[in-house]
């Protein structure tokens, strides 16, 4: 599967879209659409120029590949584009060891889908606390995989 335009847009909302490098929510140094490395695999650092708009959207689809054919190789059900597009927007933002590890693949994986959609609250905290913005990702995502 690949992700839907619906699936990019609600990455890019939740991300937002940045030209200069900025510390997200854990002091991680990002740029572009919550970009924290380029395509070479070099990490954003505070120092970085700017980059424009036309540049913020290839990287995106560069660094969103990976992502896609990572979450094409763990998914052994059949899926909905609703729910491959709210796994990605998961990956996306908590990485793919994280999503690889997680309860919620498993349970995916084992057909059980109103329980695996359970699992994305449990990704609302980042350094140890609940942070708002995630609840309301989360939320977003559990509805969408559900639709």
């Amino acid at each position: 599967m690949k992700v839907s335009e619906n699936g990019k847009q609600l990455i890019i909302r939740h991300e937002g879209i940045r030209l200069e490098p900025y510390l997200d929510s854990v002091g991680i140094p990002t740029i572009g659409i919550g970009n924290t490395f380029y395509e070479d695999g070099t990490k954003v650092t505070m120092e970085d120029p700017p980059i424009t708009q036309e540049r913020v959207y290839e990287l995106f689809d560069i660094i969103l590949k990976p992502f896609e054919d990572k979450l094409n190789e763990l998914i052994k059900v059949e899926i909905t584009q609703n729910m491959y597009d709210a796994c990605l927007d998961l990956i996306y933002n908590i990485g793919a060891h994280n999503f690889a590890n997680s309860t919620l693949l498993k349970l995916l994986n084992k057909g059980n889908y109103k329980m695996a959609s359970e699992q994305f609250e449990v990704w609302d905290v980042a350094a140890h606390k609940v942070i708002p913005g995630l609840e309301k990702r989360r939320l977003e995502e559990k509805t969408l995989f559900l639709s």
